[in-house]
């Protein structure tokens, strides 16, 4: 994969095959808990989601692998779950996978089936409100086919449901292939250009920060991480540009939170 082809590219499967290696293990890690909190409206409540932040803490050492197997072990013995939690159930178990490659291949696509399913059923029966980018496409992909369909007299209500169905699909699945993707591209730096810290950068101000940031998952002062940098003299547009952006999703692993924090 070429550098213009990572910077824009939409398909993260891909994208992972073509990660350079070595390949950090808690990198691979925290991407497939990054993959579920960016459906964390599709993880079950309770034992599922407590087994994405116990996975964290290891891939981070802060845990040991005997408290992600034991709550692991609980989650798999819990009662049975109503049909639209499964994926999102299996999206939680995969990122118990002791191989980092494994924990991140098999989480990503879980997630996605998860958050696909989801959002049509969103679009089919407007019970749940659209709060993901993916929801939204699959909202309107729907209404537009079902207007588009409606039209035309010789469809019938039976005939209209698969095709809004399929064209919700559809979206969702773009939508959530482009969320994935910016994932990825949030924990992996382009390794085509690659990016030094300068000492001087690290101020007190700038560390306590992005520590904030990391310790709380919330990732909303990454602009004002941007104007720090950029007081202690950075001027890498690469570092700052992907602070500012705002339309891509951050997660525990970000490259610039890891390289400031020293993190691999």
């Amino acid at each position: 994969m070429t550098e213009a082809e990572w910077l824009v590219c939409n398909e993260p499967t891909a994208m992972l095959g073509s990660l350079r290696c070595p390949v950090s293990e808690r990198k691979l890690h925290l991407f497939a808990c990054g993959c579920c909190r960016a459906v964390w409206e599709c993880i079950p409540l309770g034992l599922h989601r407590k087994l994405v932040d116990v996975a964290e803490q290891c891939a981070d050492g802060r845990l040991g692998h005997g408290i992600l197997e034991l709550v692991e072990k609980r989650a798999r013995a819990q009662s049975a779950l109503p049909n639209e939690a499964i994926h999102g159930a299996f999206a939680a178990l995969a990122v118990t996978n002791v191989i980092g490659w494994w924990a991140a291949s098999r989480t990503l696509l879980a997630a996605r089936e998860a958050v696909c399913k989801w959002a049509v059923t969103v679009a089919s029966t407007g019970e749940l409100p659209p709060t993901s980018a993916v929801a939204t496409a699959a909202v309107r992909a729907w209404g537009t086919e079902w207007a588009r369909r409606n039209a035309e007299p010789a469809w019938s209500w039976n005939n209209i449901w698969p095709e809004a169905a399929q064209a919700a699909g559809d979206a969702a699945h773009a939508a959530a292939e482009q969320m994935f993707a910016n994932v990825l591209r949030c924990l992996f730096c382009n390794s085509f250009r690659p990016t030094s810290f300068e000492p001087a950068w690290l101020t007190p101000t700038v560390l306590a920060l992005t520590a904030q940031m990391y310790d709380s998952r919330d990732f909303g002062a990454m602009p004002i991480l941007a104007d720090a940098l950029q007081e202690a003299g950075c001027d890498n547009d690469d570092v700052l540009s992907h602070c500012r952006d705002t339309s891509t999703p951050h997660a525990r692993g970000c490259w610039v939170v890891d390289a400031v924090l020293s993190k691999e």
